[in-house]
């Protein structure tokens, strides 16, 4: 009788638990398929571990462009960025918006690859971008950010990065009393950012 084993293993959301984890479950668990890889920095670091050991593995969420062609036993189940980037655009659009804020965590390959997608089909109707800059790791103060997007006059702000990094952010904004619509991606996608 054949039976499924599942083992698990925290990444504590960081690229090199990530790869100790996945070589781990590789070399001492003989897994036969890894499923996971969080977020993209972490999906783009296991990818090539996972591809050189043949082992099939299939991110849920990760949407970094560097896994299009990283190889026969690497599979995600959500698109990059483009298709994101131009439903973005075409709310910015349709919603009338003049002066476009970029905000964005440059720890993560999907983030830098929405920043540029976006950027690239924003440029089509010539929408102005008055601010486009980029934060790092664990950064959790944005008023200097905000600040600057309040003297730019932009009206509509895409906050580029993970929910715990658009909570803070929104918080602040609204103690600052910043105008401008926030928009975003999927990685702000969780029940913590409508509860806080």
């Amino acid at each position: 009788r054949n039976s499924t084993i599942i083992i698990y293993e925290d990444t504590h959301g960081e690229v090199k638990d990530a790869v100790s984890a996945v070589q781990k479950l590789i070399e001492v668990d003989k897994v036969s398929l890894i499923l996971g890889g969080g977020p993209s920095q972490e999906a783009v670091a296991i990818a090539p571990i996972a591809q050189k050991a043949g082992i099939p593995f299939v991110s849920a969420v990760s949407q970094a462009p560097e896994l299009n062609d990283a190889g026969d036993y690497v599979f995600r189940t959500m698109s990059d960025m483009d298709g994101l980037a131009e439903k973005l655009s075409e709310v910015v659009q349709q919603k009338n918006y003049k002066k476009i804020a970029i905000l964005t965590a440059n720890y993560n390959q999907a983030t830098i690859a929405a920043r540029d997608a976006f950027k690239k089909f924003i440029s089509i109707p010539n929408i102005p971008i008055v601010f486009d800059e980029q934060f790092t790791k664990g950064v959790t103060d944005f008023r200097q950010q905000l600040n600057k997007i309040k003297m730019s006059g932009a009206d509509v702000i895409f906050i580029n990065g993970l929910a715990s990094d658009a909570i803070s952010f929104i918080k602040q904004k609204q103690e600052l009393g910043v105008y401008g619509q926030v928009i975003s991606q999927g990685s702000v996608e969780e029940q913590k950012l409508i509860d806080q």
